[in-house]
C-alpha cells in the first residue's frame, strides 16, 4: 500500500492476468496493468511500482497511473520480488542470474551470476546486496550494490525457507532447515541461529524485523525473536 492505494495481482474475466491499484479506503479499481503472467509481490518507490511477472519479465509503472515507464526481459521465470535501493532496482530469476537496472530508465548496470536460481527476494543493506538461492544447497551472497562485484558467499546445509530476505541493524535474516538464521550484512559470517521447533520456518514468508526483535512465521506459529538469537 501507499499513497492511498493497494496494489495487487488478480487474473481477469477473460484470463488475462493484471496488476491492480484500488483505492485503500473504497476499494475501487483506480487502474489495471496488463502483464504477461502471473503478477508478483510489487515493491513501490518514489513513485513508481515495480512488479515482476511469472514469465520472464519486470515492469515499472507510474504508481498513480499504471502506466508503463519500462519494461525489462530476464532469461526466465521470476520467483522473486524485487527490491529498490537509491535509484537501482534489483531482482533475481531462475536465469540463475540477480540484475541490476537502473530505477529511471530500466537499463541494465550489472548481472551477477549466482550458479542457480535466485528464487529468494533479495535485500539491501548499505552498499552490499544480499541474494539468495533458496533450493538445496541454499546459498547467500553479498554483493557491491555498485558493481555487481561479489563481496561473500555462506552455504546452508538446507534449502533457504524464506520467500525473501529481510535486513535489520545490519543483519540478514532468513530461515533455514527449521531455524531462523540471522547472518552479519557486511561479512556474510553467522552472528546466531534459532530453533524454530517442529514446525519450522514457513517458506512463503518472509522475516521482519523491529528494533531488537525478529519476528518470523512458522507453521502453526508467530516467533519473535530478540537480537541474540533467544
Amino acid at each position: 500500500m501507499s499513497g492511498g492505494l493497494v496494489y495487487v495481482g488478480a487474473r481477469a474475466s477473460d484470463s488475462t492476468e493484471r496488476l491492480c491499484a484500488l483505492d485503500a479506503r473504497t476499494g475501487r479499481l483506480r487502474w489495471a496493468f496488463r502483464t504477461r503472467g502471473r503478477a508478483g509481490s510489487p515493491v513501490v518507490s518514489g513513485g513508481t511500482v515495480c512488479v515482476a511477472d511469472e514469465v520472464s519479465y519486470l515492469y515499472a509503472l507510474d504508481a498513480a497511473t499504471g502506466r508503463r515507464r519500462w519494461t525489462f526481459a530476464t532469461g526466465d521465470q521470476v520467483e522473486t520480488a524485487p527490491a529498490v535501493s537509491g535509484g537501482t532496482v534489483l531482482v533475481g530469476g531462475d536465469d540463475r542470474r540477480l540484475y541490476a537496472l537502473d530505477a529511471a530508465t530500466g537499463r541494465k548496470r550489472w548481472e551477477f551470476s549466482a550458479g542457480a536460481a535466485v528464487n529468494v527476494s533479495p535485500a539491501v543493506s548499505g552498499d552490499v546486496v544480499c541474494a539468495g538461492v533458496g533450493r538445496n544447497p541454499g546459498i547467500l551472497y553479498g554483493v557491491d550494490l555498485a558493481t555487481g562485484r561479489q563481496h561473500w558467499k555462506s552455504t546452508f546445509g538446507s534449502g533457504i525457507a524464506s520467500a525473501g530476505l529481510t535486513v535489520a541493524g545490519g543483519l540478514v535474516l532468513l530461515g533455514v532447515d527449521g531455524r531462523l538464521f540471522a547472518m552479519d550484512a557486511g561479512s556474510g559470517r553467522r552472528r546466531w541461529k534459532c530453533d524454530m521447533g517442529k514446525g519450522g520456518v514457513n517458506s512463503r514468508s518472509v522475516p521482519a524485523g523491529s528494533g531488537s526483535v525478529a519476528y518470523v512465521s512458522g507453521y502453526g506459529g508467530v516467533y519473535a525473536v530478540d537480537a541474540k538469537g533467544t
